[in-house]
């Protein structure tokens, strides 16, 4: 299982963004993968196109989100953010992401965000690096 962070999300439904297509390519490419997202990242995706008013964006990612497997944010996940954020220095939503993927036994956790990459470097994949 494969925990996409906020970043890849808003990539994913953004046509217009540079990293649309090398996102939805290696999500092609990766077959027989099962990616999946907390509600914190469907929380965070959502907060822009709230603000605007966008509801063609809201409606793109309600459709995306429906494609996806929804992980649970139990107590544990919490406690083991508390670790993590201690021990790494990260904020409480990326320690959450984090924490998320490892209690729920994801293989990667995929982001463009260097921090979470250099946080937990065995778990997090930056599929945006080489670009």
């Amino acid at each position: 299982m494969i925990y996409l962070d906020t970043c890849i999300v808003i990539y994913l439904i953004e046509p217009t963004s540079q990293f649309h297509v090398p996102v939805k390519s290696i999500m092609d490419e990766t077959v027989d993968a099962t990616f999946a997202v907390s509600h914190l990242t469907k929380a965070e995706a959502k907060v822009l196109p709230l603000v605007s008013g966008d509801t063609e964006v809201l409606s793109r990612l309600e459709n995306v989100f429906a494609t996806l497997t929804d992980l649970a944010l139990p107590r544990e996940v919490f406690e083991l953010a508390a670790s993590i954020r201690a021990q790494t220095r990260l904020k409480m939503p990326d320690a959450l992401h984090v924490a998320c993927a490892r209690y729920h036994g994801c293989t990667e956790l995929w982001t463009h965000d260097s921090r979470l990459a250099a946080a937990a470097p065995d778990l997090v994949r930056p599929i945006l690096a080489q670009l």
